[in-house]
């Protein structure tokens, strides 16, 4: 019985495949050539995008760090909630004199209300061998009791302050060029190298409003009995922005570095 002869379904297709071959052996040096260009030229692009990324983020984390710096000149501190474009908004939106203080106040009292109850049980968490007196300072500010939830929320975020950082909240001291600084300010310096979040702590390294024994609404004035006007809804969420940010982004900072 004769064997049929097995069909090659490519015979036809062989001389083209031949010339093929012999086509790119011949532009061989030339193919090479322009894959290494379109390499070389994706590496570029790569390159250049990265360090137009890496000259955005340090802009803005200068920016961000002004603004932060700023806000606590008007006596508010930030939350770990705080949506990070929100204080360069407002503060530029100061200088330009788009908005006053009293508008950036009724802006961060919503902001502070709005998680209030977050911020309570956190702090209420986190510092359990201060939790009874935490409660009731949170509970004065709920019952709109300003003159009692202040001194408390100022006395422990100095005392939470010192627990994590063992500098004091509070004071300063000038260095040998005249230059004021606050207790945290070598802190903060000490452990730029170690948090990514020392960017957040910029209001550790100046003297803000709450700070000044000049300005309308400070810590000095309210527990050393001077300022007899101080119980407002506004300096009592001020003095929680504090507290909070003591035992939230001060606490993280330092939490991350050990």
């Amino acid at each position: 019985m004769k064997i049929p002869e097995i069909h090659d379904p490519f015979k036809h297709l062989r001389p083209q495949l031949e010339i093929t071959q012999k086509l790119i052996s011949s532009h061989k040096s030339n193919v090479f050539s322009e894959l290494k260009k379109f390499h070389e030229k994706f590496n570029s692009d790569i390159l250049d995008s990265i360090q137009k990324l890496s000259k955005t983020l340090v802009e803005y984390q200068k920016r961000s760090s002004i603004a932060y710096r700023k806000l606590a000149e008007f006596g508010w501190y930030i939350t770990l909630e705080t949506d990070i474009s929100e204080p360069i908004r407002l503060t530029e939106m100061i200088e330009k004199e788009e908005v006053d203080e009293m508008e950036l106040d009724k802006e961060m009292m919503t902001h502070f209300k709005n998680h209030f109850k977050v911020i309570r049980k956190t702090l209420l968490r986190k510092f359990p061998r201060r939790k009874e007196i935490l409660e009731s300072a949170f509970n004065a500010h709920k019952n709109s009791d300003y003159n009692l939830s202040i001194p408390v929320f100022f006395s422990q975020a100095e005392g939470i302050c010192c627990d994590i950082t063992g500098k004091k909240l509070f004071g300063g001291r000038k260095d040998s060029n005249d230059n004021y600084h606050p207790h945290t300010f070598e802190w903060v310096k000490n452990l730029e190298r170690e948090s990514i979040l020392t960017n957040l702590l910029e209001p550790l390294k100046h003297k803000g409003s709450l700070n000044q024994s000049d300005s309308e609404f400070n810590r000095h004035a309210v527990l050393h009995g001077e300022d007899c006007n101080y119980g407002s809804e506004t300096n009592s969420y001020k003095a929680l922005s504090l507290l909070n940010f003591v035992g939230t982004i001060v606490y993280k900072a330092k939490t991350n570095s050990d």
